[in-house]
């Protein structure tokens, strides 16, 4: 063990143990709190009664039942003033009397022992403590407990910053009086409660000199069996130690505590320190035993910048069967398990690896090393908890990625554990070991993934393999180029239909077209009660490439839906001239309303006749113009272009490549709109090029305009106004041009700045 090593090596393999948590990656993670990784290793892999246990383990549950100090000092505290009264008053009327009674209840009861004619007080007449201490006349119990209820309020303020030192002269009052009834009480046992009253006064005083006085002094005089108050006092003692600048004496103190005294032990956990090297020897000296320096190594164990590894080492050469050694291994295979575990496809590795480098680059060798460590133990034979050295084994070989060797070792493991608990755990390293073997892609392993999510009891019982099952599947998925199956699992079908992908839809038509699918398959299409499946596929391809313009396949997918079903989607009229858009207005009922490949059908109607009649050229093309700009974002018709139109879209910037989707709160995946005029502004433009009749020509230089400014606010840039310019300059004598002006702002704002 060497401090100058550990100074080095400044930047730990090991994190935090608070990290190793188990947490739902459902939510984005904070990666504040430590990488997003898997657990797999439970509570009841160890003795949960070890010292160690609760503070160097990452198990909420053991720390909340064995850990937490205020609760385990007020229960060992009742469970030893219980065995002194021989069990016969119950633990909670004892619970009550002790630490619930006022000053006022104890001075009556106390007159009811002096005086036999007394009876018990009101307030503790159903209390059978106080009942019993009046029956057998208990003056010292009484007296004792007035005595620590004076006390008490000094060593629990009801401020937390408060300074004791205001009440320093009252404390002092209170130890001599509690040095006077010491000297008069013959009960060694409440001698010893008095001493510890008395000192933690004084250390609450930072009178520290006077602690290890009033110790010396006291301590001598009682003659008591065991009792945990030892080890409070021992703890207080400790604590001036080391304010007076007797380091190892008080590391060595802090450490019996930590071991002997579960009341005390999350405080000697976090007050135990040791500075350097030398004080490492010279606390390694203090140690009476081997299980002694045991304890000191388990203690080093942890922070930042425990090498888990070397304690286990030390301890094991010390004392090989030494309880502590089980805690350390389940923390080191925790933090093998962060390091390696999933790694390769985990959907967070990239921001494990910047934000908290997982996995470490020299974690590999840490491996190999616990590795080593484990197989001579289990050859040795001399662990405490054998069977969990050889479960450790084997998931070892699961993290090293030696998955044959794995299953080798599993092999009869099973057969031979006997304790549920690690029967339970063996099961679930076993299904770690299945899922992350799997390298292909096939019905098999499909049909497999789903029976572990569906139908697996070890799965349902441990809160990460949901995530490990996901990403696994996404890895699988995104090798195998399943977009499809990839889209479904990561996203919902509603994500799809605001932002559809040809790839994607492709990929779900030839997987819906699939005669005989899989299990994960029908998972994933939960859709496949809907007979409409591809027709709504085919009309997502359609609506989509109508957007981008691509009439010819847009309605080559449009005819793939059933007859009967073409109506099912949005039927509009998207002919209807407006001069001001709005979008929620009140359309004419007495258009005509077109599925979208009755509107394709009209588009490629009207274009042919303008090529055969060059006199209703002009016309046509500018009705076709108007419908694909009344289908865009800015247009009443917008359905025949898009499926969902969020107000939002136009205040908020596009993040991927693809300028048209925009980030939506309900969607992941984002929100396609159909953003993009230019279609639209195409055939203006053909319009313009063709048109005799002035009118004519003015509405589709105005339309021109709109779909160069709405160009503008969609994708920004360079504003222009050449159709705006062209307007005013060549058909400002127009009845339009004279409506127009009237009724748009922004032509008027252009005309007269």
């Amino acid at each position: 063990m060497s401090f100058r090593k550990s100074a080095a090596l400044s930047i730990s393999l090991f994190i935090t143990l608070t990290s190793l948590m188990a947490q739902s990656r459902v939510c984005l993670p904070d990666y504040r709190y430590g990488p997003q990784t898997y657990s797999f290793l439970r509570p009841t892999l160890v003795n949960p009664t070890i010292a160690s246990a609760p503070f160097l383990l990452p198990f909420q549950e053991i720390y909340a039942a064995y850990g937490r100090q205020d609760r385990l000092q007020v229960r060992t505290n009742l469970q030893e003033w219980h065995e002194r009264f021989c069990e016969v008053p119950d633990i909670n009327d004892m619970g009550r009397l002790i630490y619930q009674a006022s000053i006022r209840d104890l001075q009556a009861l106390e007159s009811a022992v002096l005086n036999a004619r007394l009876p018990v007080p009101i307030s503790l007449q159903s209390n059978s403590f106080a009942s019993y201490i009046k029956r057998h006349e208990c003056k010292e119990t009484v007296e004792y407990l007035m005595y620590a209820k004076r006390c008490e309020p000094y060593a629990v303020l009801d401020d937390p910053w408060a300074d004791r030192q205001k009440y320093v002269p009252d404390m002092r009052d209170l130890i001599d009086q509690g040095l006077r009834q010491f000297r008069r009480t013959e009960s060694h046992y409440y001698r010893l409660r008095y001493a510890y009253q008395i000192i933690r006064l004084a250390h609450y005083a930072r009178e520290y000199q006077r602690v290890l006085d009033l110790h010396e002094y006291l301590m001598p005089k009682t003659d008591n069996d065991p009792s945990i108050i030892e080890y409070w006092i021992m703890g207080h003692r400790a604590g001036a130690l080391r304010a007076l600048g007797q380091e190892v004496e008080a590391a060595y103190l802090f450490s019996r505590v930590f071991e002997e005294c579960a009341g005390k032990r999350e405080s000697a956990f976090q007050s135990f320190r040791v500075r350097n090297d030398a004080q490492w020897e010279e606390l390694l000296e203090h140690c009476t035993s081997h299980e002694e320096q045991a304890t000191l190594y388990a203690l080093q164990a942890r922070g930042n910048n425990a090498r888990v590894i070397d304690e286990m080492e030390a301890i094991y050469a010390l004392d090989p069967d030494n309880h502590h050694l089980e805690v350390l291994l389940v923390k080191a295979m925790a933090l093998m398990e962060e390091e390696f575990l999933g790694t390769s496809f985990n959907r967070f590795r990239r921001e494990n690896k910047r934000y908290h480098n997982v996995p470490d680059r020299r974690a590999g060798k840490e491996l190999i090393r616990l590795q080593t460590f484990v197989r001579l133990v289990v050859r040795n034979q001399e662990p405490a908890n054998p069977m969990l050295w050889e479960i450790a084994q084997g998931y070892l070989a699961v993290l090293a990625g030696d998955f044959y060797a794995a299953t080798e070792h599993f092999e009869g493991l099973e057969a031979r554990t006997r304790d549920p608990k690690l029967k339970s755990q063996l099961k679930a390293m076993k299904l770690v070991l299945e899922i992350v073997r799997m390298d292909e892609l096939n019905d098999r392993i499909e049909n497999r993934l789903a029976e572990i999510q569906f139908d697996n009891a070890t799965y349902r019982s441990y809160p990460d393999f949901p995530d490990l099952v996901y990403d696994k599947l996404v890895s699988l998925y995104a090798n195998n180029n399943q977009a499809g199956k990839l889209y479904l699992l990561r996203y919902s079908f509603d994500d799809l239909w605001v932002n559809p992908d040809i790839p994607i839809i492709d990929s779900l038509l030839i997987l819906s077209g699939q005669t005989n699918i899989n299990r994960m398959e029908r998972s994933l299409l939960r859709q496949e009660a809907n007979l409409n499946l591809r027709n709504d596929l085919y009309n997502l391809k359609g609506m989509l490439h109508l957007a981008r313009g691509n009439q010819i396949p847009a309605i080559e997918a449009l005819k793939q839906i059933d007859n009967v079903a073409k109506n099912d989607y949005a039927r509009i009229n998207p002919f209807e001239e407006r001069l001001i858009d709005c979008i929620n207005c009140a359309r004419q009922d007495s258009f005509r309303r077109y599925n979208r490949e009755q509107l394709i059908s009209r588009f490629q109607e009207l274009e042919y006749e303008a090529l055969a009649d060059q006199s209703v050229g002009a016309r046509n093309f500018y009705l076709i113009g108007l419908a694909l700009y009344n289908m865009t974002y800015f247009g009443y018709a917008w359905e025949g272009m898009d499926n969902f139109r969020s107000g939002i879209s136009l205040k908020v910037r596009p993040t991927g490549s693809d300028a048209n989707v925009r980030p939506h709160p309900k969607y992941p995946d984002g929100n396609r709109e159909a953003l993009d005029c230019q279609p639209a502004l195409t055939y203006f433009e053909t319009a313009l090029g063709l048109a005799k009749n002035p009118e004519l020509a003015a509405r589709a230089a105005f339309m021109a305009a709109k779909c160069e400014q709405n160009q503008y606010f969609a994708y920004g840039g360079e504003r222009t106004y050449q159709y705006f310019t062209l307007l005013r300059d060549q058909y400002s004598g127009t009845n339009f041009y004279q409506q127009a002006i009237e009724e748009c702002a922004y032509l008027e704002y252009f005309v007269n700045r």
